[in-house]
């Protein structure tokens, strides 16, 4: 049996192991389904992870930037 990659991040798991189901995803990240559900959620509304034609997710990005404005807005 494989050893479950343990940090939690969705983005490396998906892209080293190609395009997963949210179960395959949790099981990768040693995380539970509802867990799991819940931030993969969070991460498709913000374009982060997306799904495929066989609605598995990828993530087609190699590196993504923020710019995080600290300025009190007027």
């Amino acid at each position: 049996m494989e050893e479950p990659e343990l940090n939690h991040s969705y983005g490396a798991a998906v892209q080293s192991n190609g395009p997963l189901s949210v179960q395959a995803l949790s099981q990768k990240v040693a995380c539970d389904y509802k867990n799991t559900h819940a931030d993969v959620q969070a991460m498709e509304m913000i374009g982060l992870i997306v799904r495929d034609e066989e609605n598995k997710l990828v993530v087609p990005w190699e590196r993504i930037t923020a710019a995080i404005s600290l300025e009190e807005a007027a």
